[in-house]
Formats: structure tokens, C-alpha cells, sequence
């Protein structure tokens, strides 16, 4: 973490990946901010919002949209092996409503709002199981 905290080339745009891997990481707070930055981002001279870039050499830029819904959906679910983990970098004062698909034909739906899973439904039944809800991160209420 040390080498990732001092790093010099950090960013929001295109391909760069720092918002997944403080998603994998736990740092719910550094990859909401670095979401956010990232949604946010786009070329205004574009008819359409999603045509994001040009961030290194044309617009739309794929891979910023990509590494955005990555980004989202690594902070929503993880897995590692069977074990599957939900809100793993899921900032507290978000609410979401998901319909998740996980390995093994697995699918998690459900519900987490005002700092609480409110509903969580598993298919199949017996992959419940192998599902831990992570409490989301306390992160300051700002910036989306």
C-alpha cells in the first residue's frame, strides 16, 4: 500500500484504473471520490454525456466508461473463490437498489438505504451461504 499511497501517476480518465483498485482494496472513500471524478468527466463539446474523452487520442473514450461501470460494480460485489462479498467499498451514506449476477449462476438482489441493507434476496437459496454483507465505509457525505 505504501507504493500505491506515493505513487506519482495518478488519475480519473481513460484507462487509467486507480478507482478498481481502491475498490479492491477496501478504500470505499477513495474510490467513491475517483468515481465520482470520473462520472463527472466528459467533453463538453459532445452532443452525448456518455461520449467521454478524448482523455489520450479520441472520443468516445471506451475505457473510461468501462472503468467506471468496473469501478461500480467492484465497490457493489467481490468474490474470491465461492465466497462472495457484498458492499465491500460501498460508502454509507449511499443508498442503491442492485440485481447483481455472481459465479455459479448466482444472483444477489436487493436493497441498502439509509445505512442499512434494507432487503437481500439469493438465487439460488443455497448459495446464501457463501454471501458476507460488508458494512459500507463511513465517507464524508459529499461529492455525490
Amino acid at each position: 500500500l505504501n507504493a500505491l499511497d506515493h505513487r506519482w501517476d495518478r488519475g480519473d480518465s481513460g484507462w487509467r484504473q486507480d478507482s478498481v483498485f481502491m475498490a479492491y482494496l477496501g478504500r470505499a472513500d477513495e474510490a467513491r471520490r475517483s468515481l465520482v471524478a470520473r462520472a463527472r468527466s466528459y467533453d463538453r463539446q459532445e452532443r452525448f454525456p456518455a461520449f467521454w474523452g478524448p482523455n489520450y487520442d479520441w472520443t468516445p473514450d471506451q475505457d473510461h466508461g468501462g472503468i467506471l461501470m468496473k469501478t461500480f460494480q467492484a465497490m457493489l460485489l467481490q468474490t474470491d473463490g465461492d465466497r462472495i462479498f457484498l458492499l465491500p467499498a460501498w460508502p454509507r451514506h449511499w443508498d442503491v437498489e442492485f440485481k447483481l449476477h455472481a459465479p455459479a449462476q448466482t444472483t444477489l438482489e436487493g436493497g441498502y438505504r439509509n445505512g442499512r441493507m434494507e432487503s437481500l434476496r439469493v438465487t439460488p437459496e443455497s448459495r446464501r451461504a457463501d454471501v458476507t454483507v460488508l458494512s459500507p465505509s463511513p465517507s464524508p457525505a459529499t461529492d455525490g
